[in-house]
């Protein structure tokens, strides 16, 4: 789009000279002189360039940090809802971590979800996106294929002298493992983090805090991952089902909705959903 209003801008600006030129042809001192030609920009050498396409969209082994999202703008009748997508490597600080965002725009809210992933069972700095420029480039962080990828803690409890064990029990799976952060100047969990995802899980499973001396913290398995796939990327669709307004973005796909599907719910969930009054 932008290359067409650039196109018309040339066809105006030389449509503009003609007509000066017409103007002069009646002699006289009324002849508007042409303005100045702009000086030529001078092209950087090849040896100076930084970037380097198409390496540069993909992975980068090694590197400190690296980002990958997504922003744009829904619309369901006469609603007008932002989204943002991120996925993100911290490799030097030994951590990954997607976010995803849903600002309501009509009743002035904003939503999001971050998720950390932890190497070496829930992230691979070097493997976490597609580094072959001869391959479709690609980015993932969870497993689409497990159905537990989070946990999200929904009570911090009180009188916790130390940090208590993470139980995870329950849906179909096994092996996942996750630790509790404990906050020795409030005596509360202060976080709880997958720290590994385990395998076969085909539902969320039932998460307990055991132990640590104190009581009330409570916590919640969660399936959310993103998934960004170049040939994908244009794949954008409204679909009414029922009295839903569906909008599938196939670059990104996260998590089931809760039974309430709420917003927060939705922006984590394959096809973003919103009830039209």
């Amino acid at each position: 789009m932008r290359r067409r209003q650039f196109a018309l801008g040339a066809a105006y600006a030389a449509a503009g000279t003609s007509f000066m030129g017409l103007a002069a042809c009646g002699g006289g001192d009324s002849a508007v002189p042409a303005p100045a030609p702009s000086p030529v920009p001078t092209p950087v050498p090849s040896s100076a360039v930084q970037i380097h396409l198409p390496a540069d969209h993909y992975l980068h082994r090694g590197a400190p940090t690296e980002w990958w999202w997504h922003i744009g703008t829904l619309k369901a009748g006469s609603r007008t809802f932002g989204f943002e997508i991120n996925a993100a490597s911290f490799a030097k600080d030994g951590f990954a971590f997607t976010q995803i965002m849903l600002a309501d725009i009509a009743n002035n809210k904003h939503y999001q979800r971050t998720t950390p992933y932890i190497p070496p069972f829930m992230f691979d700095p070097d493997n976490w996106a597609q580094n072959d420029v001869n391959k479709d480039w690609s980015v993932r962080l969870g497993d689409p294929a497990n159905k537990l990828s989070a946990l999200e803690l929904t009570h911090p409890g009180s009188g916790y002298t130390s940090a208590p064990t993470v139980v995870i029990t329950g849906g179909g799976g096994a092996l996942a493992s996750g630790i509790a952060v404990h906050d020795p100047a409030t005596g509360k969990i202060a976080s709880v983090v997958l720290f590994g995802a385990g395998l076969g899980y085909t539902s969320l499973p039932t998460v307990t805090l055991v132990g640590g001396g104190g009581t009330g913290a409570t916590a919640k398995a969660l399936f959310t991952y993103v998934s960004m796939d170049a040939g994908q990327l244009h794949l954008k669709k409204f679909e009414r089902k029922g009295q839903k307004l569906v909008f599938t973005q196939a670059f990104f796909i996260a998590s089931e909705p809760d039974a309430d599907s709420s917003f927060l719910d939705t922006a984590r969930s394959t096809h973003w959903s919103c009830t039209t009054p």
